[in-house]
């Protein structure tokens, strides 16, 4: 393989959808592919402390004049395989005009984009509840049914249609977990591939310069670490209370909350109101020069997020942490039932238990993530596109 478009429509957040993003361009780009990331919009603060040579901004707002921008430029790169998180209608479209093939990441489906309603087209409706039903979050946040006006209406018929053709004309369709698989399965009807991958070596051997516990005044703490983007999906509202609740048996808890968004405000309130002052540090957006030092000085990592995969848990673990997540979050054979691993259902009570149960839990096993390093992970797939254009 030697020329390929990595599309990823909008870069405006800081995401693990991000990340995976850009080790994916660094990993390409080191195997010497001419590669390039084609994109709408991009947030400077979105793209961590990546260097990205070959960007392309289309930068048009009309979704006509988009379309026919992007067409031309990647006419003009010829790509042999485009590779895309997200996008999906417009990448069937240009590949049905331009004759390119493209491999497809899906992280999320729709269900997990609650405002996104194409999932209520007819082309879904079959397999919607069973789909919905898969995991607590999907029946929290997403509703069975909703109002469209029929402009909506028809404009969610054609892009479910878009978006249901395109991922079945996918060469090949990558997700992190089975339960992801099971949602494709279930709503287009196609098998897909399940691939993990985490971890940059560097954390295996990862030193810090600082002992951030001494700054930060945490010496006589027990710090709980999350990190993420702060939306409802997050559920770090979930993980407040449940702090509230297990601070009355272990008063020296320390949450410290890194990430930036749009609940940021609310979650802060929220903390006012439960009055827990001095409990709850928010560190806001935590760089890769110093998101190491963050996991090394904690004593717990918990994230509560409505989620089956998550790149800052094997971070985590990698730094030998105990993490408290949900029920909903998957591993592979090699990693369930780790004695480090704790997945209480997304309830306050219950969260503040395992909570507790982390922290007063001795553990002494190691844990081989070898196998989640971004070189594996992206070799295979990359053997995956090499498969897929001599097919």
């Amino acid at each position: 393989m030697k020329k390929l478009i990595l599309f990823f429509p909008r870069i405006s957040g800081a995401g693990g959808a991000e990340r995976l993003l850009f080790e994916e361009y660094k990993f390409f780009k080191a195997q010497g592919v001419q590669i390039s990331l084609f994109t709408y919009a991009v947030k400077p603060e979105a793209l961590f402390n990546y260097t990205i040579d070959d960007l392309v901004v289309i930068g048009a707002r009309n979704h006509v004049v988009k379309f026919f921008k992007l067409l031309q430029a990647i006419r003009k790169f010829k790509p042999e395989l485009v590779i895309a998180p997200t996008g999906f209608e417009m990448l069937f479209l240009l590949s049905s005009l331009l004759g390119f093939r493209y491999v497809l990441h899906i992280h999320g489906t729709m269900f997990r984009f609650p405002a996104e309603t194409t999932k209520y087209s007819l082309i879904f409706r079959k397999n919607f509840n069973q789909a919905r039903n898969l995991i607590a979050g999907n029946r929290e946040f997403i509703k069975e049914k909703v109002k469209l006006g029929w402009g909506q209406w028809v404009k969610g018929q054609l892009a479910g249609l878009l978006n249901y053709w395109a991922v079945r004309k996918a060469s090949a369709v990558l997700v992190l977990s089975e339960q992801m698989r099971t949602e494709v399965r279930l709503l287009y009807r196609r098998d897909s591939i399940v691939l993990r991958g985490a971890l940059p070596r560097v954390v295996f051997s990862w030193k810090s310069a600082r002992d951030l516990r001494a700054i930060k005044g945490w010496q006589d703490k027990i710090v709980i670490f999350s990190l993420g983007r702060l939306d409802q999906r997050k559920r770090v509202n979930l993980l407040i209370r449940s702090l509230a609740l297990a601070l009355k048996q272990k008063p020296n808890l320390r949450l410290v909350i890194g990430g930036t968004g749009e609940e940021k405000e609310n979650l802060v309130q929220l903390v006012s109101e439960l009055g827990l002052g001095q409990a709850v540090e928010f560190a806001g957006f935590i760089n890769d020069r110093e998101l190491y030092d963050y996991y090394q000085a904690c004593d717990i990592f918990a994230s509560p997020a409505w989620a089956d995969y998550d790149l800052t848990v094997y971070e985590a673990l990698a730094f030998g942490k105990k993490v408290v997540l949900t029920d909903e979050m998957e591993f592979g054979p090699d990693l369930a039932g780790n004695e480090r691993i704790f997945l209480p259902p997304p309830e306050e009570k219950a969260y503040a238990q395992a909570l507790l149960a982390a922290i007063d839990c001795k553990v002494s096993s190691v844990i081989d993530l070898q196998p989640y390093t971004w070189d594996n992970y992206f070799t295979t797939i990359q053997q995956l596109c090499e498969r897929v254009l001599k097919s």
